[in-house]
């Protein structure tokens, strides 16, 4: 599979060769500045048969909260978060079930200054992760009870800890899941971003509207975002699917 992603000043993602262009799709992102930027998505909970996606560019690679569900207070099973571990790159997702953190640092690395597509997968008996639509070598085993809870969910930092995992990046395109999405559905939305796959869709951010202080959930279920600190529109994408690549 081939993708090229694209902005009015700079190539992220580049194909040896570049083919006939079938779609265009004008997206934006959102800007995290390293310090307080946050996107407060309200208060749902997934359940422990999830899927949690986005496009990432970190501006710097290090300990980074992308997505997150948690508080200031004291972690609930039914949290969970996405993230950067180091500044090699790896990505380690955690869920908090039967009152411990389920997780792991992926074996594949995404770079800085580079879009990247992650997705996060809990099928109830295993935590794994796509990494440009490719699982992972390294997984978890979920074991213990999962919960409803009343935290928030939010992009760009995790709650009980302000300012020290806050995201210096952009984050495009992001969709929670209801259930665990197979990897033909996750290769699905990378080559689809203006028509996903909707079964089971509870948040998802297009990010077309490009202003105002509020970003809008297209899935349904009102888990609109709202920004906080120091959060800001990025750059109008163009997501560029070659002919022939794909499914």
């Amino acid at each position: 599979m081939a993708i090229v992603l694209r902005n009015p000043k700079k190539d992220y993602l580049r194909t040896p060769k570049r083919l006939p262009l079938i779609n265009q799709y004008p997206l934006y992102d959102l800007n995290f500045d390293g310090v307080n930027s946050i996107v407060d998505c309200g208060t749902f909970s997934p359940l422990i048969t999830l899927t949690i996606e986005c496009w990432v560019n970190p501006t710097v690679l290090g300990i980074q909260e992308l997505i997150s569900k948690g508080s200031a207070g004291a972690d609930l099973n039914g949290d969970f978060q996405l993230r950067i571990e180091d500044a090699a790159g790896h990505i380690k997702p955690h869920l908090y079930v039967g009152g411990a953190w389920v997780l792991f640092a992926s074996l594949g690395t995404i770079p800085a200054g580079q879009l990247s597509h992650l997705a996060m997968v809990s099928d109830g008996v295993t935590l794994s992760l796509y990494i440009n639509g490719v699982l992972d070598a390294n997984n978890a085993a979920v074991v213990g009870a999962w919960a409803v809870n009343a935290h928030n969910v939010y992009m760009g930092m995790y709650p009980p800890l302000p300012g020290i995992l806050a995201y210096n990046g952009l984050i495009a395109d992001p969709k929670i899941y209801n259930r665990n999405l197979s990897i033909a559905e996750i290769q699905h939305n990378i080559y689809n971003p203006l028509a996903p796959i909707r079964n089971s869709l509870i948040l998802w951010f297009p990010m077309i509207e490009g202003q105002g202080a509020t970003v809008v959930d297209s899935s349904g279920a009102g888990n609109n975002g709202t920004f906080l600190g120091g959060t800001t529109w990025g750059n109008l994408m163009k997501y560029e699917i070659p002919a022939g690549a794909g499914l």
